[in-house]
């Protein structure tokens, strides 16, 4: 890949040419099978924002069975 894609103004537009767009809902389903506790495993969305803000809630939803909203409601 050139250099030019690496630099500050080409990376101004991260979603031209991909899937994504602002605003949509990215969820990521994590699996932590080497927790001395147990076994954690969840759902990470950005609830539709691609920032900072992002929710983890123990035991809502499976990777089979995704929870239907990611606030509890």
């Amino acid at each position: 890949m050139p250099r030019e894609h690496f630099l500050p103004s080409a990376s101004a537009d991260a979603f031209h040419g991909t899937h994504l767009r602002i605003g949509d809902v990215i969820s990521l389903y994590a699996l932590d099978t080497y927790n001395s506790n147990g076994r954690h495993e969840g759902f990470l969305s950005t609830l539709g924002l691609v920032d900072d803000r992002l929710l983890v809630a123990k035991d809502n939803g499976s990777l089979l069975s995704p929870p239907k909203n990611y606030r509890g409601k």
